[in-house]
Protein backbone atom coordinates (compact mmCIF):
# COMPACT_ATOMS: atom_id res chain seq x y z
CA UNK A 1 0.00 0.00 0.00
CA UNK A 2 2.54 2.49 0.62
CA UNK A 3 3.06 5.90 2.36
CA UNK A 4 -0.29 7.53 2.18
CA UNK A 5 1.68 11.41 2.94
CA UNK A 6 0.49 13.86 -0.05
CA UNK A 7 0.28 16.59 1.96
CA UNK A 8 -0.27 19.93 -0.81
CA UNK A 9 -1.02 17.99 -3.50
CA UNK A 10 -4.51 17.86 -4.65
CA UNK A 11 -4.19 15.06 -8.04
CA UNK A 12 -7.47 14.81 -10.19
CA UNK A 13 -5.63 11.39 -11.87
CA UNK A 14 -4.13 8.14 -10.14
CA UNK A 15 -2.12 6.67 -12.73
CA UNK A 16 -0.94 3.68 -12.67
CA UNK A 17 1.64 2.00 -15.12
CA UNK A 18 3.31 -1.43 -15.08
CA UNK A 19 2.98 -5.15 -16.12
CA UNK A 20 -1.35 -6.17 -16.19
CA UNK A 21 -1.62 -9.66 -14.93
CA UNK A 22 -4.50 -11.46 -14.86
CA UNK A 23 -6.58 -8.52 -14.98
CA UNK A 24 -4.81 -6.92 -12.18
CA UNK A 25 -1.34 -5.02 -11.59
CA UNK A 26 1.89 -6.30 -11.11
CA UNK A 27 2.98 -4.35 -7.45
CA UNK A 28 5.62 -4.35 -5.39
CA UNK A 29 5.45 -4.01 -1.60
CA UNK A 30 7.90 -1.95 0.68
CA UNK A 31 11.05 -4.95 1.26
CA UNK A 32 10.37 -5.62 -3.05
CA UNK A 33 8.25 -8.36 -3.53
CA UNK A 34 6.12 -8.59 -6.32
CA UNK A 35 2.36 -9.69 -5.79
CA UNK A 36 -0.43 -9.33 -7.61
CA UNK A 37 -3.79 -7.91 -5.38
CA UNK A 38 -6.70 -9.08 -5.76
CA UNK A 39 -9.49 -6.70 -7.32
CA UNK A 40 -11.42 -5.99 -4.41
CA UNK A 41 -7.92 -5.65 -2.20
CA UNK A 42 -6.95 -3.21 -5.17
CA UNK A 43 -10.15 -1.04 -4.89
CA UNK A 44 -9.88 -0.98 -1.37
CA UNK A 45 -6.60 0.69 -1.78
CA UNK A 46 -8.12 3.52 -4.02
CA UNK A 47 -10.86 3.97 -1.64
CA UNK A 48 -8.44 4.71 0.97
CA UNK A 49 -5.95 7.40 -1.40
CA UNK A 50 -9.61 9.03 -2.19
CA UNK A 51 -9.70 9.69 1.67
CA UNK A 52 -6.47 11.14 1.47
CA UNK A 53 -6.71 13.20 -1.95
CA UNK A 54 -11.07 13.26 -2.38
CA UNK A 55 -9.68 15.39 -5.81
CA UNK A 56 -9.25 12.27 -7.91
CA UNK A 57 -11.40 12.34 -10.66
CA UNK A 58 -9.68 9.10 -12.43
CA UNK A 59 -8.30 6.32 -11.98
CA UNK A 60 -5.70 5.82 -15.22
CA UNK A 61 -4.66 1.83 -15.62
CA UNK A 62 -1.72 2.23 -18.61
CA UNK A 63 -1.16 -1.36 -17.95
CA UNK A 64 -2.08 -4.66 -20.41
CA UNK A 65 -5.68 -6.42 -19.87
CA UNK A 66 -6.85 -4.19 -17.58
CA UNK A 67 -10.42 -3.52 -18.53
CA UNK A 68 -11.87 -6.25 -16.17
CA UNK A 69 -10.00 -4.81 -13.16
CA UNK A 70 -11.64 -1.27 -14.68
CA UNK A 71 -14.96 -2.26 -14.96
CA UNK A 72 -14.99 -2.99 -11.24
CA UNK A 73 -13.15 0.04 -10.31
CA UNK A 74 -16.06 1.79 -12.20
CA UNK A 75 -18.76 -0.37 -10.14
CA UNK A 76 -17.21 0.49 -6.40
CA UNK A 77 -16.39 4.52 -7.76
CA UNK A 78 -19.25 5.27 -9.63
CA UNK A 79 -18.18 8.95 -9.71
CA UNK A 80 -14.49 8.42 -11.18
CA UNK A 81 -13.74 8.09 -14.52
CA UNK A 82 -11.62 4.76 -15.27
CA UNK A 83 -8.91 4.60 -18.63
CA UNK A 84 -7.57 1.16 -19.40
CA UNK A 85 -6.36 -1.56 -21.95
CA UNK A 86 -9.01 -4.26 -23.06
CA UNK A 87 -5.54 -6.30 -24.57
CA UNK A 88 -1.90 -6.45 -24.42
CA UNK A 89 -0.32 -2.55 -25.30
CA UNK A 90 3.22 -2.33 -26.03
CA UNK A 91 5.65 0.20 -24.00
CA UNK A 92 5.55 2.96 -26.67
CA UNK A 93 2.55 2.57 -27.47
CA UNK A 94 1.01 3.00 -23.67
CA UNK A 95 3.86 6.09 -23.22
CA UNK A 96 2.08 7.53 -26.45
CA UNK A 97 -1.31 7.52 -25.11
CA UNK A 98 -0.26 8.56 -21.63
CA UNK A 99 1.85 11.90 -23.75
CA UNK A 100 -1.43 13.11 -25.56
CA UNK A 101 -3.60 12.79 -22.87
CA UNK A 102 -1.27 14.66 -19.94
CA UNK A 103 -0.36 17.22 -22.65
CA UNK A 104 -3.95 18.23 -22.92
CA UNK A 105 -4.10 18.73 -19.20
CA UNK A 106 -1.22 20.27 -19.08
CA UNK A 107 -1.96 22.44 -21.94
CA UNK A 108 -5.79 23.09 -20.26
CA UNK A 109 -3.56 24.04 -17.01
CA UNK A 110 -1.18 26.41 -18.75
CA UNK A 111 -4.39 28.44 -20.10
CA UNK A 112 -5.34 28.63 -16.29
CA UNK A 113 -8.03 25.53 -17.02
CA UNK A 114 -7.36 23.42 -13.88
CA UNK A 115 -10.54 21.14 -14.39
CA UNK A 116 -10.06 20.43 -18.37
CA UNK A 117 -12.14 17.89 -19.30
CA UNK A 118 -10.70 14.09 -18.77
CA UNK A 119 -12.77 13.10 -21.74
CA UNK A 120 -11.47 15.62 -23.96
CA UNK A 121 -8.01 14.65 -22.22
CA UNK A 122 -8.87 11.10 -23.55
CA UNK A 123 -9.56 11.91 -27.19
CA UNK A 124 -6.63 13.93 -27.24
CA UNK A 125 -4.43 10.76 -25.96
CA UNK A 126 -6.47 8.48 -28.64
CA UNK A 127 -5.39 11.10 -31.44
CA UNK A 128 -2.24 10.71 -30.21
CA UNK A 129 -2.15 6.54 -30.35
CA UNK A 130 -3.64 6.56 -33.71
CA UNK A 131 -1.23 8.85 -35.32
CA UNK A 132 1.12 6.03 -34.59
CA UNK A 133 -0.31 3.16 -33.74
CA UNK A 134 -2.95 0.49 -35.36
CA UNK A 135 -6.00 0.16 -32.72
CA UNK A 136 -6.53 -3.86 -32.33
CA UNK A 137 -5.43 -6.87 -29.97
CA UNK A 138 -1.73 -7.36 -30.50
CA UNK A 139 -2.54 -11.48 -30.31
CA UNK A 140 -5.23 -10.70 -33.36
CA UNK A 141 -4.27 -9.86 -36.55
CA UNK A 142 -6.08 -7.26 -38.36
CA UNK A 143 -7.36 -7.40 -42.02
CA UNK A 144 -5.65 -5.23 -44.48
CA UNK A 145 -7.41 -4.19 -47.96
CA UNK A 146 -7.99 -6.54 -50.25
CA UNK A 147 -5.61 -4.55 -52.34
CA UNK A 148 -2.42 -4.61 -50.01
CA UNK A 149 -0.11 -7.70 -50.12
CA UNK A 150 2.03 -9.34 -47.39
CA UNK A 151 1.20 -10.42 -43.79
CA UNK A 152 -1.60 -8.70 -42.18
CA UNK A 153 -0.54 -5.95 -39.66
CA UNK A 154 -1.26 -6.60 -35.79
CA UNK A 155 -3.03 -3.94 -33.36
CA UNK A 156 -1.03 -2.08 -31.00
CA UNK A 157 -3.50 -1.86 -27.86
CA UNK A 158 -7.62 -1.67 -27.49
CA UNK A 159 -8.15 1.41 -25.04
CA UNK A 160 -11.28 1.51 -22.98
CA UNK A 161 -12.80 4.84 -21.04
CA UNK A 162 -15.37 4.06 -18.44
CA UNK A 163 -17.52 7.10 -17.58
CA UNK A 164 -18.40 7.97 -14.74
CA UNK A 165 -21.71 5.93 -13.60
CA UNK A 166 -22.74 8.72 -10.82
CA UNK A 167 -22.06 12.64 -10.82
CA UNK A 168 -21.68 13.67 -7.18
CA UNK A 169 -22.56 17.49 -6.42
CA UNK A 170 -19.52 19.26 -3.89
CA UNK A 171 -21.18 18.91 -1.17
CA UNK A 172 -22.15 15.44 -1.16
CA UNK A 173 -18.53 13.91 -1.83
CA UNK A 174 -17.06 12.49 1.54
Amino acid sequence: RGDLNVTGVSPRVMHFGGHGVNNGILMEDNEGRRYIPTAEEFIATLRECRQVCPGIECIFLNSCNTFTLAKGISRDLPDVIVISWASKVSDQAASCFAAGFYSYLGAQCRRGNRKGSLVEAFRAGEAEFYRKYLAGDPDQPLPLPLNVQGPCAKGHGVLQILPRLRHYSEGERS
